[in-house]
Formats: structure tokens, sequence, C-alpha cells
């Protein structure tokens, strides 16, 4: 079962974009490892609070 991980601010989630998001990254798979995958394909969306994430040593 392909399982994927999404670290992603926040702020960027919310009613429209995350189901969209779980959308098209579930196409991705399909588009690579055919339609029998489909229902194999698991993602969870982790947000991540403004001011957590750190980038080159500074807080990004």
């Amino acid at each position: 079962m392909p399982h994927y991980q999404v670290h992603i601010d926040e702020d960027q989630l919310d009613s429209t974009t995350g189901p969209r998001l779980i959308a098209e990254l579930t196409e991705a798979v399909v588009s690579v490892y055919g339609e029998f995958f489909r229902p194999l394909v698991a993602i969870d969306l982790l947000g991540i609070p403004s001011g957590r994430r750190g980038l080159g040593g500074v807080v990004a």
C-alpha cells in the first residue's frame, strides 16, 4: 500500500485545498501504477503551525 505523509503549513490547508491535494496526489500515483492502486493509496496531510518549521537554520 503506498502511504504518503505531506508536511505542509497549517495555514495552507482548508476545506478546499486539503481534499484537492489528496485527490491530485492519488491521481499521480494512479497515473504511474494504474487504476487498481487507487483504493490502496493512503495520504496523511500533516499541518505544521506557523513558526514551527525551520529552513537553513532560520524559522521559515
